[in-house]
């Protein structure tokens, strides 16, 4: 009974060794350490303006292509872009941020687009119900051929029986 013992704790030990190196901390160097971790960019000491400008058009070109987009202003200077203007919600908001803090030379942005809590921004599930609404009125010339040829394959099969 005691070698079954003692081979079911070799078993045990065994098998649990690779999940407690697995828990062990890391001891190697420092400098694998610190390139497992993303290092934020350095802030470079000399700008140009024409950095800013050229921060500025690509920011803004980015948010001419995106429809939701349109009401937000952006500069730039020092490398610090500041948003401004009106989105409809707090997740457009965060990611206007996110998209202008993506940009090469960003440093920091400022967000200070605020909320649109106007009724004509905030009923846009009104403009989707009336777009699913159009959509069924199209779809209705369809749907009367379908009861059409049902109603047909009803009676001839009616006939035939």
């Amino acid at each position: 009974m005691t070698v079954m013992r003692h081979i079911a704790m070799a078993v045990a030990l065994i098998s649990a060794a690779p999940a407690a190196a697995a828990l062990l901390p890391d001891t190697g160097s420092t400098s694998d350490q610190s390139s497992a971790a993303p290092a934020e960019p350095e802030i470079s000491a000399e700008r140009a303006a024409s950095d800013d400008a050229k921060i500025t058009q690509r920011i803004a070109g980015i948010f001419t292509e995106l429809p939701d987009f349109e009401n937000v202003e952006v500069s730039t200077r020092e490398g610090v872009v500041r948003l401004s203007g009106s989105l409809p919600d707090a997740e457009a908001i965060a990611r206007a941020e996110n998209i202008a803090s993506r940009v090469s030379g960003v440093v920091t942005v400022e967000n200070a687009i605020e909320r649109d809590l106007s009724v004509g921004q905030n009923l846009s599930v009104l403009g989707e119900i009336a777009s699913v609404a159009r959509s069924l009125v199209a779809g209705l010339p369809l749907l009367a051929v379908a009861l059409l040829t049902a109603f047909l394959i009803g009676v001839v099969g009616y006939a035939i029986a």
